[in-house]
């Protein structure tokens, strides 16, 4: 695995060295198409890749520029351009030349470093002998291109939609199914949307064939809408096709000719012949289907004279059998049986190759598998002969302590597991109980700490009403006697009014009540409701307490010396029913 690994990574190197050589020949403008180094080998790939999905004309063209320079090119990049020589008259459906293109790809020797090259060519092989209907070819290079293409996902995506095709057109469904889930599934890994429409839609022919119509319908709209929006011509017409095969599965005759009808004018336009052979025959699946043999007919013999042209056998099949059925309903037996002979030599010439490939590999299968039983028999009898009856006690006795010392190896490696798994779960576990603990007390942490945020910014407030009163009185007989300093009679009867003025209980307390509701909204509500019982003095005393004045300062402020507020406090206690344990200003700090 080791040694694969470092191969891959050695390819990059080798492939630069082949792009420095490629270069040699090429013009400024790259009209030869040579390349300069392994970033432009790259984009020369993804570029002929490109056109040869999205542009075939480009294409073309791109190739015949290179070709002008083909004398110059290493033999590697001659199997390139082949390669796509093979690729573009894949595309073209012109079957003719590619013998020749695969000759002299071939041809040349290819470094087996070059898997990127190796890949293509099988993949291209696969899928040309899949079209002239040689199964066994395509599937033998197309499973040689996917043993080769550990590490190529775009080229894995090409070769499983490969696979799907055979065995889907080998009737072989659920093979073709896993195959396309594959490439389906690699195209969206690679977040390559072409691909994955293309899976996707051959994803819906299988759905169309295996009954499950809804699915079919479904998958070939998403594949045609998004080809539609790339203006993808050629897959948009297969999948007119494939949609038009949903309808008339349907007996929805109409909407079938409708699809078939977009298709065929798409591919007039396109000049796709082989497109337009698969279109008659469809019509002619429509046509028979509606009983209307003469135009059945009709369309099977021009998809026949297409596919003929091209030597797609698949499809001359399928218009010779079209045409026996509609002969036969007709009662033109002669011309029913000339077809239907046509149609079993095209088929024994698709099948029978597999069969008979099936059958030689059967055959030297059993062969080997017979060879290798009696050679082992052989050593066995010459094992037999060479040890003696003590010895062969040994080699039991040795087999057997090897068993028991793996039986235990294996339960004292199984006891270690489970004793490391029990570690573990209870490791978690106790993080999991100390994750919990600190949580539950930040969470106490914090409400404590908003507790004492807040009976501290209370305390402040409580004390800056305090700090008001007496700047108040201060700020009054300081402008007193700015005013009346002069005058020391007159400034000693506005210090006397001042002094009259703040010891206005009622009007201070009215001062004091506001400000203190605003910090203890709550604080007289409680007393009216739950202490109905005090006086409008207690009240006030409650209060002062409330904001932590101190016993000198309530005296002031009630214009009452010492003894009277303990009096008051006492009656407070009294009508608060409290205990001689309980704290009176606690008690009231409470509310």
């Amino acid at each position: 695995m080791s040694l694969m690994f470092k191969k891959i990574l050695l390819f990059p190197s080798v492939f630069l060295l082949v792009a420095i050589a490629f270069v040699g020949c090429i013009n400024n403008d790259k009209d030869l198409g040579i390349l300069n180094n392994n970033t432009e080998t790259i984009s020369f790939f993804k570029e002929m890749d490109s056109l040869l999905d999205n542009n075939i004309y480009d294409a073309e063209k791109r190739l015949k520029k290179i070709e002008k320079g083909v004398d110059s090119l290493s033999n590697e990049e001659l199997a390139y351009f082949y390669n796509f020589k093979i690729a573009l008259h894949l595309k073209n459906d012109d079957f003719d030349s590619i013998p020749y293109y695969v000759n002299r790809a071939f041809s040349y020797d290819v470094e087996p470093e070059s898997k990127d090259l190796q890949i293509r060519l099988n993949y291209n092989l696969g899928k040309y002998y899949r079209f002239t209907g040689d199964y066994s070819k395509s599937l033998e290079y197309t499973l040689k291109g996917l043993a080769l293409s550990e590490g190529y996902k775009e080229k894995q995506i090409e070769l499983y939609n490969n696979l799907g095709g055979i065995y889907f057109e080998l009737s072989d469904f659920d093979l073709a199914m896993t195959y396309l889930k594959k490439s389906y599934d690699l195209a969206v890994e690679t977040n390559d949307t072409r691909k994955t429409a293309i899976a996707y839609a051959n994803l819906g022919n299988v759905y169309v064939l295996t009954g499950r119509i809804d699915e079919a319908r479904n998958s070939l709209l998403d594949s045609y809408l998004y080809f539609e929006k790339i203006q993808d011509t050629v897959n948009i017409i297969k999948s007119l096709t494939s949609r038009s095969r949903v309808e008339l599965l349907e007996n929805n005759f109409d909407a079938s000719i409708k699809f078939l009808s977009e298709a065929k004018e798409l591919s007039l336009q396109t000049k796709d012949e082989a497109q337009l052979g698969l279109i008659y025959q469809h019509l002619g699946n429509v046509y028979r289907a509606k009983k209307q043999y003469e135009e059945s007919i009709a369309y099977y013999k021009k998809a026949y004279a297409i596919s003929d042209k091209k030597n797609v056998a698949r499809d001359k099949m399928n218009a010779l059998e079209g045409l026996s059925v509609n002969y036969n309903s007709q009662n033109k037996y002669k011309e029913a049986n000339e077809n239907l002979v046509k149609f079993y030599h095209i088929r024994d010439s698709i099948y029978g190759v597999k069969v008979r490939q099936k059958v030689e590999e059967f055959k030297w299968t059993k062969a080997l598998d017979e060879q290798k039983f009696e050679n082992d028999l052989l050593s066995k009898k010459i094992e037999t002969e060479k040890l003696s009856k003590s010895n062969l006690t040994k080699t039991y006795i040795i087999i057997i302590i090897l068993i028991l010392m793996v039986i235990v190896f294996i339960w004292m490696l199984y006891q270690n597991n489970k004793k490391s798994l029990s570690i573990s779960n209870l490791t978690n576990e106790r993080l999991t109980d100390k994750i919990a603990s600190e949580e539950i007390l930040k969470r106490v942490q914090e409400e404590r700490f908003q507790e004492e945020l807040e009976l501290r910014n209370k305390e402040l407030i409580s004390l800056n009403i305090l700090i008001l009163a007496k700047n108040k009185i201060f700020n009054e007989i300081e402008n007193t006697i700015i005013n009346e300093g002069g005058n020391p009679k007159n400034l000693l009867t506005e210090l006397k009014n001042v002094i009259k003025l703040n010891r206005n209980q009622e009007h201070d307390w009215e001062k004091f009540k506001d400000v203190f509701e605003k910090t203890h909204p709550e604080f007289f509500e409680v007393i009216r409701t739950s202490y109905p019982q005090l006086s409008k003095t207690e009240i006030r005393v409650c209060s002062y307490i409330k904001i932590n004045m101190p016993s000198t300062e309530i005296c002031a402020m009630l214009n009452i010396n010492q003894d009277s507020l303990n009096k008051t406090r006492y009656r407070i206690r009294k009508k608060l029913e409290l205990q001689k344990s309980d704290d009176l200003d606690e008690f009231v700090k409470a509310w």
